[in-house]
C-alpha cells in the first residue's frame, strides 16, 4: 500500500533533507586562475598537487585547448610549477615558482617532510615516467632533486607515505595494468623499492590514503584483456606494513545501494584520521566505455550530466570500517581533479567534468 503524502509536507520534507545536507558541508568557490598561459587556464586534470610552506601547489596536469578530444584534438602536457598563498582565501595569487624537468600528468604526490614528492606519471606522447622528484621551496623559488627512480615507468597509479615510506599501488607499470605494491623508505633509499603483490585484478586509477598505520585502497578499473571484459572492483584494500596482511573493505554505495566506483576519483586522511573521497566515473557506464559498447564521438558528446560522475562527498572511517554520505555537490563530480586539506579546508582542484573536458574551477569544502 503506498501513501500520497499532502503537498506542503512533501515540500517540508524536501526542505529539511536539503537543509541537513547544506548543514554538512561549507563550499567556496576559489576565483580561477589568470596565467600568461591562455590554454593552461582552461583547466587541467590529472596534475601534481598539493601544500607546501603554507603554499598550495599545482604542477604540470593536462587539456585539449585548441580542439576537443571528441573531435581529435592533441593533448597539451604542463611543466608549470603554481603556488598561491592559503591566506589568499578565495582570491589565490599565483605565482609561477619553477618548472618540472618534463611536462607531465597522471603521476602521485604525496606530502612528506617540508617537501613534496611527485612520482610517476605520463609526458607527451603517451611516455610513461619512472622518476622520483623531491619538490622544495627556497627563496620562493622552486628547488627540485631526484630520489631513486622506480623500478619501471609507472602512471596512473596511487600513492601515499606512512612514516618514512612512501606506497605506490597500481596503475600502469611498463604500459601493463599493474596489481603491485612498491615501497621506498627514505630513511634506507639505498635499499631501493620493494614490493608485494595486490589481491585481486590490477586498478588503474585507484585512490588511496594512510590512517592508523595502514594502508587503504579503494576504487580503480581493470582493462580489457584478450581474456576478459574490463571490469570495476567492487571492494577496497586495507594493508598492514608490520603483518604484510591485506584485508578486504566494503566499497562505497548511495542510497539507492548502487555500488559508487571511485576510479578517477581523489582523496585525502583527514586530521582526524577518517578518509575523505570524492569524484570518479560511473560504475555502469565506464566498464562500457571500456569495452567498446560506448565509443568514439557518440560517446564523448553527450552532456556532462550524462556520465553520472560521483557527486557524492564521502568519508571512510577505519574505526568501523563504514561509508558515510556527507552530501552531495556538482563540483564534486570530477574523474583526474586533485583534493588536498590544509587542516580546515578540503581543496578540490581543477578535473574532467566529461571525458576530455577540463575545469579551472577550484573548490573548497569544510566539513562541520
Amino acid at each position: 500500500m503506498s501513501i500520497r503524502l499532502p503537498v506542503w509536507l512533501t515540500i517540508w520534507l524536501c526542505l529539511i533533507i536539503t537543509t541537513a545536507k547544506a548543514q554538512v558541508l561549507q563550499v567556496e568557490h576559489l576565483k580561477n586562475y589568470n596565467t600568461v598561459d591562455t590554454c593552461f587556464n582552461k583547466g587541467v586534470s590529472a596534475a601534481f598537487c598539493g601544500i607546501l610552506n603554507n603554499k598550495l601547489i599545482i604542477a604540470g596536469g593536462c587539456n585539449f585547448p585548441h580542439t576537443p578530444a571528441a573531435d581529435g584534438g592533441e593533448k597539451i602536457f604542463y611543466n608549470y610549477i603554481w603556488a598561491t598563498s592559503l591566506k589568499s582565501g578565495k582570491d589565490p595569487q599565483w605565482e609561477l615558482i619553477g618548472k618540472l624537468p618534463l611536462p607531465a600528468a597522471y603521476g602521485i604526490t604525496i606530502p612528506s617532510k617540508n617537501s613534496l614528492i611527485l612520482i610517476g606519471g605520463m609526458t607527451s606522447g603517451s611516455n610513461s615516467l619512472s622518476h622520483v622528484i623531491q619538490l622544495k621551496i627556497k627563496n620562493k623559488k622552486a628547488i627540485i632533486e631526484y630520489l631513486p627512480s622506480l623500478p619501471m615507468p609507472i602512471d596512473n597509479a596511487t600513492g601515499a607515505i606512512l612514516g618514512t615510506t612512501i606506497y605506490i599501488a597500481g596503475g600502469n607499470a611498463n604500459s601493463k595494468p599493474s596489481s603491485t605494491l612498491f615501497w621506498l623508505n627514505l630513511a634506507n633509499k639505498e635499499k631501493g623499492w620493494e614490493s608485494c603483490s595486490i589481491p585481486g585484478n590490477s586498478r588503474v586509477q585507484p585512490i588511496s590514503a594512510v590512517s592508523r598505520e595502514e594502508l587503504y585502497i579503494f576504487g580503480g578499473y581493470t582493462p580489457k584483456s584478450n581474456d576478459e571484459n574490463a571490469s570495476m572492483p567492487t571492494n577496497g584494500l586495507k594493508y598492514n606494513p608490520q603483518t604484510r596482511l591485506w584485508t578486504e573493505l566494503p566499497a562505497p554505495s548511495d542510497i539507492d545501494n548502487s555500488i559508487i566506483a571511485l576510479a578517477g576519483g581523489a582523496s585525502v586522511a583527514l586530521p582526524d584520521g577518517r578518509i575523505l573521497c570524492i569524484g570518479g566515473v560511473n560504475q555502469e557506464i565506464f566498464p562500457k566505455a571500456l569495452n567498446g559498447i560506448y565509443s568514439g564521438p557518440s560517446y564523448m558528446n553527450h552532456p556532462k550530466e550524462w556520465y553520472k560522475f560521483n557527486r557524492e562527498i564521502l568519508i571512510f572511517n577505519p574505526l568501523s570500517q563504514q561509508w558515510e554520505i556527507k552530501g552531495e555537490i556538482e563540483e564534486g563530480a570530477r574523474a583526474g581533479a586533485c583534493l588536498v586539506n590544509d587542516g580546515t579546508w578540503n581543496y578540490i582542484i581543477n578535473g574532467e567534468l566529461k571525458p576530455g573536458i577540463r575545469t579551472p574551477m577550484i573548490t573548497r569544502l569544510k566539513l562541520e
